[in-house]
């Protein structure tokens, strides 16, 4: 018998204008786990990386008016690339709130037992601020590693493009709405 766990994940968008309680936009987005995500797993269990610092979801687009440039930009990329190390057009980063793990019934995966957390982030009104077109995001993880100086005994740090997905669509952020992304990562 060969059992393969292959880590998985999904990502929820609710859009919603907290000073009316309308939901604009709900749906699900199908995620990528990069090379990087599945090698810093790896690197967690061998101890090669000795813990995560931080999580923080990153999201990518343009800014509407976008900002002069005398290159046109180029098409943009319609799928996530298992070797990515970073999104194609960051625009910002914000902390994430790490959930609890809880055991998946197999009948909703596969066939085999798996373990899920939720990530969640919140992308806060910023009336001040400007339209977002958000076409993409990821999880970014910051690791501790051992310090190469025999010496040190503190940890440096390194980042990780956890995960990755561009979004079917894209999305308009406009500063009076809010945004939750929760990422379901199942193990």
């Amino acid at each position: 018998m060969r059992l393969v766990h292959t880590p998985t994940g999904r990502l929820r968008l609710r859009l919603f204008n907290p000073a009316t309680g309308e939901v604009v936009e709900d749906r699900w987005e199908q995620n990528l786990v990069t090379t990087g995500g599945r090698t810093l797993l790896a690197e967690l269990l061998t101890g090669v990386t000795l813990g995560i610092a931080k999580v923080e979801l990153a999201v990518g687009g343009t800014r509407v008016p976008a900002e002069p440039t005398d290159n046109p930009p180029a098409p943009y990329p319609t799928a996530a690339d298992p070797s990515n190390t970073e999104l194609y057009a960051e625009l910002l980063r914000v902390p994430t709130d790490l959930g609890g793990i809880t055991e998946v019934p197999t009948s909703e995966v596969d066939t085999t037992p798996r373990a899920t957390t939720a990530i969640s982030a919140v992308l806060p009104t910023n009336l001040s601020g400007p339209v977002l077109t958000l076409r993409e995001a990821g999880l970014v993880i910051t690791k501790l590693v051992a310090s190469p100086d025999p010496e040190s005994e503190d940890p440096s740090e390194g980042e990780v493009l956890y995960n990755h997905v561009v979004f079917g669509g894209p999305i308009t952020k406009n500063p009076e709405l809010q945004m939750t992304l929760t990422w379901e990562v199942m193990f």
